[in-house]
């Protein structure tokens, strides 16, 4: 099977995400973290940010700059399990890396499913 060459339903994408103040703010801690997640798995369709990657290559680098209140919206089903390895809180700009996109084999859309039930938090991620 080949791999699709662009981020697309039932693809693992894996990104490396650095998390950055804004210009001005005197914050200077850079958080960096490597997340994989199934594409559009989510019980509410796609999330802000697989909009943002929606039709990504493998390569590409996107910005995507988070104001106060807008974290859920832009995370959707995938904050619950990226937020607790991000260290800031907005506001702050998401510079992402789209590192690979690969065909998920059933067993792991089945898996990231049943992950996505389990969180079990009032942290509208999506969860039940």
């Amino acid at each position: 099977m080949n791999p699709p060459k662009t981020i697309g339903p039932m693809t693992k994408v894996g990104l490396e995400i650095a998390i950055e103040p804004p210009p001005g703010n005197p914050a200077e801690t850079v958080s960096r973290v490597s997340f994989d997640f199934i594409f559009g798995i989510g019980v509410d369709g796609l999330s802000g940010l697989e909009m943002h990657l929606s039709g990504r290559k493998a390569g590409e680098t996107i910005m995507v700059e988070v104001e106060p209140g807008a974290m859920d919206e832009l995370m959707g089903h995938l904050g619950c399990n990226l937020m607790k390895t991000i260290a800031q809180r907005p506001p702050f700009v998401i510079k992402i890396l789209v590192k690979s996109v690969t065909p998920a084999e059933p067993r792991e859309v089945v898996r990231a499913m049943a992950a996505n039930t389990e969180c079990g938090c009032d942290c509208g991620c999506g969860c039940f």
